[in-house]
């Protein structure tokens, strides 16, 4: 069950769970729909996924799929931010750090700052060992 907290403008209930959800359902990146990640938790701000790895994910070198991880961190900053009828990527930064081990992912998502017109993010895949694979700082405007 995801972990619903209220700290901020941005007030995270059941309803707003519920829309997550479908947008979850609805928005997911190409690569991911044959296998959708779990909404671990949900805070305003902050989205932790977990994902069971399969082909899709990764590259022929055993690293996440650089477009994929980047495709993602965009979901996830749009999850975090149901606020905001629609973001605008302006840059998204990827690097890719080791090959996962083990059978999921969880990937991080949190705001770093949210301004008037703009949010910077950071977005962290890790394996189950809480090895980082892949981090992604993102900018986005309002």
């Amino acid at each position: 069950m995801p972990t619903i907290t209220s700290k901020t403008s941005i007030v995270v209930n059941a309803q707003n769970l519920a829309q997550a959800q479908q947008y979850l359902k609805q928005n997911l990146p190409a690569a991911l729909r044959a296998h959708p990640p779990s909404l671990e938790e949900l805070r305003p701000g902050t989205v932790v996924l977990r994902q069971a790895m399969h082909t899709g994910l990764a590259q022929n070198n055993g690293q996440l799929c650089c477009s994929t991880f980047t495709a993602l961190t965009c979901f996830v900053m749009q999850l975090a931010h149901l606020d905001v009828p629609e973001l605008a990527v302006q840059t998204c930064n990827t690097s890719l750090a080791n090959k996962p081990s083990g059978d999921s992912i969880t990937i991080h998502g949190s705001t770093l700052r949210r301004g008037r017109s703009l949010i910077f993010g950071e977005v962290k895949a890790y394996d189950e060992h809480m090895q980082l694979l892949a981090h992604s700082t993102c900018t986005f405007s309002l």
